[in-house]
């Protein structure tokens, strides 16, 4: 059985961008991104190994992978996955500057 982690910082992610669209388009668009984001998680758990590798200068992102939330592609799930775990690192807008976030995750973050 694949074990599944989500990283505190990824949860605020989460949360923040639901709470964004709560307040700024109705309870409906956040409950569906958060739907989105469950669906993206799922197929994960049912296929670890799938996503697109990062491609990044630095090798502190090796291994990184991500993918889109259904419905809602400006954001990106990144992950890391193993045969046996999944770990969610955080879920980001395209539009920010991604590298240099991401640059700045530690390890356990």
């Amino acid at each position: 059985m694949t074990r599944f982690f989500v990283r505190p910082l990824a949860e605020r992610d989460i949360d923040d961008v639901a709470d964004y669209y709560a307040r700024e388009a109705n309870l409906d668009v956040a409950v569906q991104f958060l739907r989105g984001v469950d669906e993206a998680c799922e197929r994960l758990r049912r296929h670890p190994q799938s996503g697109t590798l990062v491609k990044a200068a630095s090798p502190r992102l090796s291994g990184l992978r991500f993918c889109l939330v259904p419905g809602f592609e400006s954001y990106v799930l990144f992950h890391l996955s193993a045969p046996d775990c999944v770990e969610v690192v955080r879920v980001l807008h395209g539009a920010r500057d991604l590298e240099r976030i991401l640059e700045g995750l530690a390890p356990e973050e």
